[in-house]
């Protein structure tokens, strides 16, 4: 292009030039996100990696504490032919026993954890008779959700008492030997490690127990008596002492959800987030409802948090 050109010429080769930076930032953009997309996708399955990769380590980690805290003794080497012969022969026994077992073992503790469920269940209604409950008094106590985790811990350990009988009248005097297969083939003295983990998950339900059937709200005509987790007695708090009560929407990973706070003139607060799982959102507004009506005070609105 040169000055001799007509202007529409001139103007359009100017307009071309002007045209070049504004395709290059456009490109560079669109490159400069296509590589930002390629880095969060490489730093995903990165991270991916590591996790699955410290997963399989904490496992490994386990079992080799195990293996350290409870190792199996080196067995003797055949000394004569028909005894290898014997051992081979009783190996491939061992092995069907462990299959059956197996197979046997999931559907006898998915029935243990139902029935170790509805018997806690049970129990807690039982234990709630005993609670100070009077006619119309509103009692929350946790419900079948609490219970699952203690039964699930329990009903799973169960099935194996079942199955110890099973190979026993199965093997008979070759249970000792399959007893010794297994711990060879986990690396971990099962006869040594069972009494620690029976006692183990047998302290921990009874614990869990005693911590859920410890713990209740009773909301009476004139107080509200509370009893937590680690409470030695009730407290009993009188409705008449009741200072301020608010609501205020707390979020979480699992969503929103409104919770009440009572104030006492001693001091001290009570939470509905406190209260135990037997609860409803529903049934917590209907509850805070009823202490406001009763004392008379408004439930003052703190917004979401």
């Amino acid at each position: 292009m040169s000055l001799a050109d007509p202007p529409e010429r001139r103007q359009s080769a100017s307009e071309e030039c002007s045209a070049l930076p504004a395709a290059h930032k456009e490109k560079s953009l669109r490159d400069q996100r296509v590589e930002v997309h390629t880095l969060a996708a490489r730093g995903f399955s990165h991270t991916l990696g590591i996790y699955s990769k410290r997963k399989i380590s904490m496992e490994t980690l386990v079992l080799k504490m195990l293996q350290r805290l409870f190792p199996v003794a080196a067995a003797p080497a055949p000394a004569h032919p028909d005894e290898q012969l014997q051992k081979e022969a009783n190996d491939e026994i061992f092995r069907s026993m462990t299959k059956w077992s197996t197979i046997l073992y999931l559907p006898m503790g998915l029935l243990c954890c139902v029935a170790w469920w509805f018997g806690l269940l049970e129990i807690q209604r039982a234990v709630a008779a005993f609670y100070p409950v009077s006619a119309g008094d509103t009692l929350i106590m946790h419900n079948g959700l609490y219970w699952m985790i203690p039964a699930m811990l329990i009903g799973l350990l169960t099935p194996t008492l079942f199955l110890e009988w099973y190979q026993k009248a199965r093997l008979g005097p070759l249970f000792p030997s399959y007893a010794r297969y297994e711990s060879e083939r986990q690396g971990i003295d099962v006869e040594k490690l069972g009494p620690y983990v029976l006692w183990g998950v047998s302290v921990a339900c009874l614990v869990f127990a005693a911590f859920g059937l410890n713990h209740y709200v009773i909301l009476k005509q004139d107080s509200l008596l509370v009893s937590g987790y680690w409470s030695l007695k009730t407290r009993v708090r009188p409705l008449s002492t009741i200072t301020k009560i608010t609501t205020q929407k707390l979020s979480s990973s699992e969503g929103t959800r409104r919770e009440f706070d009572l104030q006492f003139a001693s001091g001290a607060t009570w939470s509905t987030n406190n209260a135990p799982f037997g609860i409803t959102p529903r049934g917590k507004s209907e509850m805070i409802e009823k202490i406001s009506e009763t004392t008379g005070l408004p439930i003052i609105d703190l917004g979401q948090r």
